[in-house]
């Protein structure tokens, strides 16, 4: 009885324990948790991973000989008998022969798989920084739709507070409230309850794309993404300065390190390679060799010598130069073809870097306008506003487009933050992998809101 009893308990904890693992969720709360954990499961570095390590045991079978020939056979064997004994000629003959490779081929074809081996891990560098730029945009187009989420809930009880007096004054005749400023104030109550359901669909489609790099297959957890209220702070790069211009010579040295130009440099060694390994086609390719031939004694019981044979083959590239010479340029244009393209490769890093950095001096200074301009005047102007309808100098219908044109002025001000957080982790891609100290260019996110 006690058997069973234990046996119960067990099989309900078991029960109970794969309930809680099969529903366990991961919460992801920051920036770079969002980051580390879709780098962290990747799916393509594994496949990375395992072609390096393909082309890496392939580099260890190539530098070995070619596998020995052994050969049997009967020579000189009469026709009218068969006969073993019959002819001194006749022969059992066992033989063996190894060929060599032709010149330094087979090393060469170890270095240049080790080279094509060696690009993978700056792929995986490349594609951590690829993916930490895609999530951070998905993550922070989300963060910004749940802080403009924020502002308009915390402005629609003002709006809402402001139609409920509009339509109080009215009902009491009181003032100069008509007819019309009521209308106006369900209506912009209603147009902002619309505009928080499209934001809430943009935080949601934001949720939606950015949990397809946080799902991981192989445990099946779900994700549960949570923005925080906090600010953020995403430096400007120290390396670069605050100008609409790049320093192009600066900026080259440190893209030569860039994970995805430095795999492009091992694919150019491993064509260098190919042109070695073209031209080991001049030189000749040997072989030895070797048999043994047994005789069997003769009719008349006499013993005959065994033969022993040792020989060198010798395969000369003399009628076939032109096939030489053709897979030399092929491998010429090949290794040419490589480096145009990582001239290519660093002429657009350089120009996205000047789009990036022009854009980012533009927000900034946008940014600095409606902080020390725009948005001070906007507050002032709904302050006026409604200070004069309350003494019934101004219609309703200026308080609320003041009011309106504050709230859109506050939402401007998200929005050109989230575009310039948005900018700074697209620089991390290009300059990510340079040792440097962040700037002092902080933004407070929720400053002034």
């Amino acid at each position: 009885m006690f058997i069973k009893g234990f046996k119960l308990i067990f099989v309900a904890c078991v029960t109970a324990l794969t309930a809680v693992t099969a529903n366990a969720q991961i919460t992801i709360r920051t920036l770079d948790q969002a980051i580390e954990r879709a780098v962290t499961i990747d799916p393509w570095q594994h496949s990375n991973g395992l072609t390096q390590k393909a082309l890496t045991a392939q580099s260890e079978s190539v530098n070995t000989l070619p596998d020995p020939k052994l050969s049997f056979g009967l020579l000189n064997m009469p026709t009218d008998g068969f006969a073993l004994d019959q002819e001194p000629m006749t022969q059992a003959r066992i033989g063996i022969s190894q060929a060599f490779n032709r010149g330094q081929s087979a090393e060469l074809k170890r270095q240049q798989l080790l080279a094509m081996a060696s690009q993978y891990p700056y792929l995986s560098d490349d594609r951590q920084a690829n993916v930490a730029a895609k999530v951070a945009q998905l993550w922070l187009e989300g963060y910004g739709a749940q802080l403009s989420l924020s502002v308009l809930e915390e402005d629609r009880g003002l709006f809402e507070q402001l139609a409920s007096t509009v339509e109080a004054q009215y009902s009491s005749a009181q003032g100069n409230t008509r007819q019309d400023d009521v209308i106006r104030a369900k209506l912009e109550v209603s147009k902002l309850n619309d505009r928080l359901l499209i934001l809430r669909e943009q935080r949601d489609a934001s949720i939606a794309n950015l949990s397809l790099w946080l799902m991981d297959d192989a445990n099946l957890q779900d994700v549960d993404i949570v923005f925080p209220d906090a600010p953020l702070e995403i430096p400007f790069p120290q390396v670069l300065t605050q100008s609409a211009h790049l320093d192009t010579r600066l900026v080259s040295g440190f893209l030569m390190t860039h994970p995805a130009i430095q795999a492009l440099q091992q694919k150019i060694t491993a064509s260098k390679t190919s042109i070695e390994i073209a031209q080991q086609a001049y030189r000749p390719k040997w072989a030895l060799d070797a048999s043994y031939s047994y005789r069997q004694d003769n009719q008349l019981g006499q013993s005959r010598a065994d033969f022993f044979s040792i020989g060198v083959s010798l395969e000369m590239p003399i009628f076939g130069t032109q096939q030489q010479d053709g897979q030399i340029q092929s491998a010429k244009h090949q290794s040419a073809a490589i480096e145009t393209q990582k001239r290519l490769m660093i002429r657009q890093m350089i120009s996205q870097l000047n789009v990036l950095i022009s854009k980012h001096s533009r927000l900034i200074e946008r940014f600095n306008g409606y902080q020390t301009d725009i948005l001070p005047q906007l507050r002032q102007q709904a302050e006026a506003s409604l200070t004069a309808y309350t003494s019934d100098d101004k219609p309703f219908s200026e308080v609320m487009q003041a009011k309106i044109a504050e709230l859109n002025g506050r939402l401007a001000m998200i929005n050109i933050r989230i575009e310039i957080y948005k900018v700074r982790k697209h620089l991390l891609y290009y300059l990510g992998h340079v040792s440097m100290e962040p700037g002092n260019e902080n933004i407070n996110l929720l400053e002034g809101q």
